[in-house]
């Protein structure tokens, strides 16, 4: 397969889990298909190309002339942009600390019981919100960050904002135009595979602003499952008790958070401040089965 062909056949290839199987079975040589599946050893120069959503991408020709783009090469490219994507928004939002926030660092939640921190993840195929609660410094955003790295690591599209933040850019918006418009990072929220949300209002408010529980409406409704079918997983963070939901931003939002058929609701209590030590936390409230 000539370099223009396999060039033009990848910038131009959808995304999607096989694209690259699907190429190959219909591009490729089968010397060139020998190479990519098992990897044979060759002594290749390299190049590089960018791609329509600009990646760059290596391929490599032999000595025979033979051009050839490894999968395993193609899929870290995928993670490692994910990842930087995911880390400069933790930077934009004030949360930069913690981007060292992995299931690999994380050993403080004894209300996991024997279950690990990534063992939460299967259940979002069936639950898609999480609402952690609790107060200052008991690891809701440290464990609401490691999943969205997880999740960026695997290839899925995350946005994580800082709630108060983001409702400030919301507000210049409505500012600036006659009329709220669907700005691009509220379409990307949209879209995003997972979303966090991570400092949702503050127990001292007796009610939010009619302005806050529009925007926090549109994204909650979004996300919630339709009937019989899946939702898109939303993470939120706050210090707001899942019983004065109602009160503050309305029955609306209050009922599809605590949703428990759809919604995990964990109450983060007396757990070792994890920004201060790693020890172990002390004992708290068992998390529900998952």
């Amino acid at each position: 397969m000539g370099y223009s062909k396999l060039k033009d056949a990848i910038v131009n290839a959808k995304s999607g889990d096989n694209w690259f199987l699907d190429l190959v079975n219909k591009k490729a040589s089968p010397e060139a298909k020998e190479r990519i599946e098992k990897g044979i050893a060759t002594k290749p120069s390299t190049s590089f190309f960018t791609t329509t959503d600009g990646r760059t991408v290596p391929f490599y020709t032999d000595e025979t002339g033979i051009v050839t783009v490894y999968e395993s090469e193609l899929k870290k490219m995928t993670e490692d942009d994910n990842i930087t994507r995911y880390d400069a928004q933790l930077r934009e939002y004030g949360i930069a600390e913690y981007s060292n926030a992995t299931f690999d660092n994380i050993n403080t939640y004894k209300f996991l019981g024997r279950k690990a921190p990534r063992d939460l993840i299967p259940m979002f195929d069936n639950r898609p919100f999480a609402y952690f609660y609790g107060g200052t410094g008991t690891g809701k955003t440290t464990l609401a960050c490691a999943i969205g790295r997880d999740f960026a690591r695997r290839g899925y599209s995350v946005v994580v904002r800082r709630w108060s933040n983001w409702l400030q850019e919301f507000r210049e918006q409505w500012d600036d135009k006659s009329e709220l418009m669907l700005t691009e990072h509220m379409r990307r929220a949209q879209n995003a595979d997972l979303l966090i949300l991570d400092e949702i209002g503050n127990d001292k408010k007796k009610v939010a602003s009619e302005f806050e529980i529009e925007q926090l409406s549109r994204i909650v409704s979004d996300r919630y499952p339709p009937f019989n079918g899946k939702g898109k997983p939303l993470i939120m963070t706050s210090n707001i008790d899942p019983a004065k939901l109602e009160q503050i931003y309305g029955k609306q939002i209050s009922s599809r958070i605590t949703d428990k058929n759809k919604s995990l609701l964990q109450r983060f209590d007396g757990e070792t401040d994890y920004r201060q030590t790693k020890r172990a936390a002390p004992v708290q409230q068992s998390m529900e089965t998952f």
